[in-house]
């Protein structure tokens, strides 16, 4: 008895188990189970460090030789998200998710908080020494004394057209922003299309370099600094509140009164003077230091304008030198350096009248 091909199909199938009878169907591949990455480990010490930066009192990162770091929870425990070897000198952050990183040879970007970095574009012939943005895609660097802009997160840079050198920018707003470089201080109220000079601090020579920071579209400190003897740097520190109409005077080095002789202010930071960052109108901390004095490094505080100037020496980095500080507000601070081949990393809670060394964790 013959039996037909598809009874014997349905036989043969039904012996081994299998409810279905056709064509074979295509072997298929099992999808790879998704690829996270590697959770980051923490770290209990750091190579030498040059910049840090904190978007509250409990998220900040910082970086310096091959490596960048971040923190959770105000700085008390720090993971590695990046290594290479590339040394960090500083870093900017638009919020707590975009963030630049610059290098000495490359622009590093992140848009996921730090979990991973990528390289962005630099200026043609040109490396960054500092960048600043006030998005995700709109931002402004400086490089070899020239301003540019950015308007896609990095990617790509333009010249922008200045009167004179341009050392360091801030923006107090999308809008509102001011520029330092020499003895110039330039502000834009168009969001950077036009860059006006306002003020030429009264100080002598050229050698000069203009840190500014903001804190609102009429509030701004500059810290020029000058050249150095003696063990001594000339410096001096100006503030407006006008817009940058007018500015006094906070602070000055007295042993080079003759490169500012309008300057009659009486107050010191240190020997050298900077950096600094500033929380509000009124408030500011300035990092200074004495080499002479057993290498000692100090904050100078105005929570008042520069009505009155608090003095506090720094015991933890006695023997190194600060080498960046940011405040998240007027209470919580970080400071890092460099001691040898290791990093340090400081924190404060009482606006930085007393600092506890976070990284390496002191021995219990």
């Amino acid at each position: 008895m013959r039996h037909s091909p598809l009874l014997l199909c349905l036989l043969i199938l039904a012996l081994a188990g299998v409810v279905a009878c056709g064509p074979a169907a295509a072997p298929t591949q099992a999808s790879p189970p998704p690829v996270s990455a590697p959770a980051p480990k923490p770290v209990h010490a750091a190579p030498p460090l040059s910049a840090v930066r904190f978007v509250s009192a409990q998220e900040g990162w910082a970086a310096g030789q091959g490596a960048i770091l971040h923190s959770a929870d105000g700085g008390k425990t720090w993971t590695q998200q990046y290594s290479s070897d590339a040394t960090i000198a500083a870093l900017a952050f638009a919020d707590a998710t975009h963030g630049w990183a610059v290098a000495q040879d490359r622009l590093l970007r992140t848009t996921d908080g730090g979990q991973s970095w990528q390289a962005a574009g630099e200026p043609k012939d040109s490396a960054l020494a500092g960048v600043e943005f006030t998005s995700a895609s709109q931002g402004w660097g400086v490089a070899s004394g020239t301003l540019y802009q950015s308007g896609d997160g990095g990617n790509t840079w333009s010249k922008v057209t200045t009167q004179g050198r341009v050392d360091s920018t801030c923006f107090a707003d999308a809008s509102n922003g001011w520029a330092a470089g020499g003895s110039w201080v330039l502000r834009t109220t168009d969001a950077g299309h036009t860059w006006k000079p306002t003020w030429r601090a009264p100080v002598e020579g050229e050698e000069w370099h203009a840190t500014i920071h903001c804190n609102s579209a009429s509030t701004a400190w500059v810290l020029l600094q000058g050249s150095a003897m003696m063990s001594q740097q000339s410096y001096v520190a100006f503030r407006s509140t006008d817009g940058g109409a007018h500015w006094g005077a906070l602070a000055r080095e007295s042993y080079f009164s003759s490169a500012y002789p309008s300057v009659t202010v009486e107050a010191q930071i240190d020997a050298y003077a900077g950096p600094f960052a500033t929380t509000d109108p009124a408030t500011a901390y300035f990092l200074g230091s004495c080499p002479a004095c057993d290498m000692s490094v100090s904050l100078t505080t105005t929570t008042d304008g520069g009505k009155t100037l608090r003095y506090d020496k720094i015991a933890a980095l006695a023997g190194s030198m600060g080498t960046a500080l940011t405040f998240a507000d007027a209470r919580h601070g970080w400071l890092v350096s460099g001691k040898g081949d290791q990093g340090l990393i400081l924190a404060t809670a009482d606006g930085g009248q007393t600092w506890q060394q976070v990284l390496p964790a002191p021995a219990q």
